[in-house]
């Protein structure tokens, strides 16, 4: 049984004991404050990548990298879009395979980012 478990009145006298539960309470707050930001940012994103997915009917989750890396080339390809969400879009991706606990080969992805990284930087 840790602190977070005992009952109120088994930890009222000792301070450094509440103190612990207080700040363990207040991280698991910020944790799940996080977490909802993140699905309210990239969940959006994601479900972009996921139509685009079903019209070429392959899985958006599990997504094999190369399948991502095209998604990226067609955002380029489209020119609606910028280096922002080129990145934007590889993060969500990579978000969704962490929420839903998938496993998500980014390699062919990272290299489409450096890619367009590079084209970025010599235009400027």
């Amino acid at each position: 049984m840790d602190a977070a478990t005992l009952p109120r009145s088994a930890i009222a006298g000792l301070p450094e004991l509440n103190l612990a539960v207080d700040l363990r309470r207040r991280f698991c707050d910020y944790i799940e404050r996080v977490r909802a930001r993140d699905r309210d940012r990239y969940e959006p994103l994601f479900h972009e990548f996921e139509a685009w997915c079903r019209d070429r009917d392959v899985r958006a989750l599990p997504a094999m990298g190369d399948v991502a890396a095209q998604y990226l080339l067609h955002l380029a390809q489209t020119g609606d879009h910028t280096w922002a969400d080129a990145v934007e879009g590889a993060a969500a991706i990579t978000w969704a395979h962490r929420f839903y606990e998938v496993p998500f080969d980014d390699c062919a992805m990272r290299a489409v980012l450096e890619y367009f990284r590079e084209l970025r930087d010599d235009a400027l």
